[in-house]
């Protein structure tokens, strides 16, 4: 199996995560069809090395390219003509036109390719969108997503596989073990803060604030995540008179984050272009309520274990928050819910069962 990835040891975004879960399902010992994977990651540092957490005895070969499109292609080109594969994956679209090199050595190979969401929602430039098209399965992390990259980029339905996300297993142990409560008045949101995915709702809820300030002043807005947008939400910060109210984190270590999701009072992001959200999955398994926008993909993850408001209402926001803040019971009974859901839906266990059946199918990896 050779997979191809945007990166996977060298990020802590959501497709990285993706990748090295999918890596630790693919390369697990106990794994069986998968005789080895050849893992080819383009944003890396040169020199990184897998984490032997994920990276299980099936990995074969691990290539990080230090952001070198150019090494990227050649080093996939390289193993392409020595190797005839069964499946190639392309974690994200933007490099599924290498699906197309794969068919010229390996015609028969299984093509695969993760869809994530927003990026394959838009109509693709037609190279990556008949490679796409070319792929013998797509992999969706939502039916949301599954049903707008079908239409959008006439991708045939039944071809567009559902394999829903799942937490890192170990994250999910250690917050499975956390009783469901509160902590304090602070409500949380998880992020990286670049402009170039300004969807996620910290605007809306800072218009919010000031009302729910009104209602309960100690309450606390914490902002985990960094990048360009975060002068700009400092200064709406300052310019709505929020100082002493909101608190930006920046980058935390991982046990740093379980702690704020175990102390905040609710997990608050109305987003907008939401393909899956595993930070939701992370409030949702430490036992507490969520705040999120009706639209995207986010009402099939949370369910029932959710308040869901426009993203553009700052009242019915306001509102939403007041009323979890200050209902026990509710946010008890959401916080149960969302644990639940979690323990149902999200596990790792069903991700790689599911995610193995449908990648490799009938084909030995």
């Amino acid at each position: 199996m050779l997979f191809l990835t945007p990166d996977v040891f060298g990020s802590y975004g959501g497709i990285a995560r993706h990748c090295k879960i999918a890596l630790k399902a693919l390369t697990a010992p106990e794994t069986t069809g998968v005789e080895g994977v050849d893992l080819i990651a383009l944003m890396d540092p040169r020199g990184s090395r897998p984490e032997s957490y994920y990276a299980g005895p099936r990995l074969r070969s691990y290539t990080a390219c230090g952001g070198s499109r150019a090494e990227l292609l050649r080093q996939t080109l390289s193993r392409m003509l020595r190797i005839r594969y069964d499946v190639v994956i392309t974690e994200h679209v933007n490099l599924s036109p290498l699906l197309l090199v794969s068919t010229l050595r390996s015609p028969r190979a299984r093509r695969v390719t993760i869809a994530h969401g927003v990026d394959t929602w838009v109509r693709l430039p037609p190279v990556r969108r008949m490679a796409l098209q070319k792929s013998t399965i797509v992999v969706s992390v939502s039916e949301y997503t599954a049903n707008v990259t079908s239409r959008v980029n006439h991708v045939q339905r039944g071809r567009v596989q559902l394999v829903y996300n799942c937490l890192d297993p170990a994250l999910h142990a250690e917050s499975s073990n956390v009783s469901v409560g509160h902590r304090d008045n602070s409500i949380l949101t998880v992020s990286r803060l670049w402009r170039s995915e300004n969807s996620k709702g910290h605007f809306e809820v800072l218009r919010a604030l000031p009302q729910v300030v009104e209602a309960i002043p100690d309450v606390t807005y914490h902002v985990v995540g960094d990048g360009d947008l975060r002068p700009d939400l400092q200064r709406a910060t300052t310019e709505l008179g929020l100082e002493r109210n909101v608190r930006f984190l920046g980058s935390v270590s991982d046990s740093a984050l379980r702690q704020y999701y175990r102390r905040c009072a609710a997990y608050v992001m109305p987003s907008k272009w939401e393909g899956f959200g595993l930070v939701f999955l992370e409030a949702m398994v430490a036992g507490q309520p969520v705040i999120a926008g009706d639209r995207d993909a986010t009402p099939e993850i949370v369910g029932d274990a959710a308040l869901l408001v426009d993203p553009d209402d700052a009242r019915g926001l306001a509102d939403a928050i007041i009323r979890v803040l200050s209902d026990d019971a509710l946010r008890k009974r959401l916080g149960a819910a969302g644990r639940a859901r979690v323990e149902s839906l999200f596990t790792y266990d069903r991700f790689r069962d599911r995610f193995l059946s449908v990648v490799c199918g009938a084909a030995a990896c």
